[in-house]
């Protein structure tokens, strides 16, 4: 099943850091292992940036234009429809509304990656916020846009990915630290962290200060006197290793948040850029970290106390990393993918064609395991029901596409008594992707624009919860459960648009688009 491309616009250089770039990098991993291509089109980059792109075998255009310039929107637009790319991902904060204008003159569809609810003003397909801040009403008036808020789309790398499970164990008293303050690590900052370090009086603490690899930090470090005992690491391979071994953090309110949080690491949050501090605010407020105070106005006094309090209590930290360990699953990525794939989903009605490919569906084991009636369908069988679901005006057959290729069906059947009923099948290859809520999706507006019933239900066996979570998750409640004496599968409802009245299956059948 072909993804097609996605092309990323984002930058990174020592002025507006790093985690625009890396945050994207996740999405483009994502993207990849899925089967897609991602390439990165940027204005500006640092050479640890570069490398990085490079070892994971993306493709970078360099676009010669200003960041966030007319040109530079003409440039990318032409690039993507020269790369048929799919998707265009702005990530940034110079690409305004007329920006947004110019991308989506052309064919691709556009994600928008939003941190402070900027993108309210823009035009988009779709706008990712991940931050714990994010909410619909930041987007009021884009009721055109699909929104993507909250930690459960955080984009976290493959490194943190496959530590997934790690088991975390809180010490009585803390022995390791990490300092992380951003891909451009601001040095009074950085002075002052280590000021603060040095009066914890904490002899057998040991940290590690790491660095970006495009700041001038190190160029300009003074040497400190005390303890803990302090080692430097510039731009580090092993990001995701040092947090999963680090008993304890002290890091910048930016996406490396998601990345603490995922790992469980209880952490101290310093806000090196205004738009960081409502970040840091909600997740102390949320019991998830410890605001630790802004940029360069950090005390170091308090910072000094904060740290040491955290290193000594083992309850506090306990209380940190399992709120942290609840807040971000690490799956924010592969949901965003799936969002992404949903939205480039084609439905078409079933033609005479599809009945093969169908009936292949239909006899997959898990598909008859699931089914009201397991028994294996024979060709004529389902040449016959086939046949039938043509003839009958309360009959819908869709067939949703990617690029071409079926991935899975809706059907509709109109019941006197309930509405509708909605079934749905996705393809072997497509299933775990999160697409089946976007089936579900279709199927509800055509309920409503087909048949005009206010009222869908979904007939699922009870250990098919896979099943059960999509259509709860998609809004429909629990209207009967199997008992010993009745129907052996669970009956959920949803409402849809109320029908007009005096409407009839009868003629529905003469509104079908």
């Amino acid at each position: 099943m072909g993804l097609g491309t996605i092309l990323i616009r984002a930058d990174a250089s020592p002025e507006i850091g790093t985690g625009h770039a890396m945050r994207c990098l996740a999405l483009a991993q994502a993207w990849s292992d899925q089967g897609g291509r991602a390439v990165f089109a940027m204005v500006e980059s640092t050479s640890a940036i570069r490398e990085r792109i490079a070892a994971e075998h993306f493709e970078v255009v360099e676009i010669a234009a200003a960041a966030g310039s007319s040109q530079d929107s003409e440039s990318l637009r032409r690039y993507a429809e020269e790369q048929h790319a799919s998707w265009i991902v702005l990530d940034g904060y110079r690409f305004d509304a007329e920006y947004h204008q110019g991308v989506r003159e052309g064919p691709s569809k556009v994600l928008s990656i939003d941190d402070d609810g900027r993108c309210s003003e823009f035009g988009s397909d779709l706008i990712l916020n991940q931050n714990v801040t994010a909410s619909p009403a930041m987007y009021a008036g884009r009721a055109e846009s699909r929104l993507l808020l909250g930690p459960r789309y955080a984009l976290l790398r493959r490194e943190f990915v496959v530590l997934r499970g790690h088991n975390r164990t809180i010490p009585p008293s803390a022995k390791s630290a990490l300092v992380t303050l951003g891909g451009n690590t601001q040095v009074d900052v950085a002075q002052a962290v280590l000021a603060a370090l040095a009066k914890t009086e904490l002899p057998e603490m040991t940290v590690t200060f790491v660095v970006g690899g495009s700041s001038p930090f190190l160029n300009f470090v003074q040497p400190t006197t005390g303890c803990p005992r302090v080692t430097f690491a510039r731009n580090p391979p092993n990001m995701a290793e040092l947090m999963a071994s680090a008993d304890i953090a002290i890091s910048a309110s930016g996406s490396t948040c998601w990345e603490l949080c995922f790992l469980g690491v209880p952490s101290l949050l310093i806000d090196v850029a205004p738009n960081q501090r409502p970040i840091a605010r909600a997740l102390d407020a949320g019991g998830y970290a410890i605001h630790a105070g802004a940029g360069g106005h950090v005390s170091e006094k308090k910072l000094s106390d904060q740290f040491r309090e955290l290193a000594m209590s083992q309850e506090l930290r306990g209380h940190l990393s399992e709120r942290c360990l609840g807040l971000v699953d690490g799956r924010g990525a592969r949901r965003v993918v799936s969002a992404l794939r949903a939205e480039q989903l084609l439905f078409r009605r079933a033609v005479s064609s599809d009945a093969e490919i169908l009936w292949i569906w239909s006899n997959e084991p898990d598909v008859r395991k699931a089914s009201l009636s397991s028994n294996p369908i024979g060709w004529g069988e389902h040449q016959a029901w086939f046949r039938a679901r043509f003839a009958d005006p309360g009959s819908l057959i869709l067939i949703a596409e990617e690029a071409g290729e079926p991935i899975g069906t809706v059907r509709l059947q109109a019941e006197e008594a309930a509405g509708a009923r909605i079934s749905l099948t996705v393809a072997p290859g497509a299933r775990g992707l999160g697409l089946a809520a976007r089936l579900i999706e279709e199927g509800m507006e055509r309920a409503a624009s087909v048949f005009g019933v206010g009222e869908v239900e979904a007939l699922v066996k009870p250990w098919n919860h896979a099943s059960r979570r999509s259509f709860e998750n998609a809004g429909f409640r629990v209207a009967s459960s199997p008992d010993s004496s009745g129907p052996s599968f669970i009956r959920y409802v949803r409402e849809t648009l109320q029908a007009p009245a005096g409407n009839s299956v009868a003629t529905a059948a003469r509104r079908r688009a």
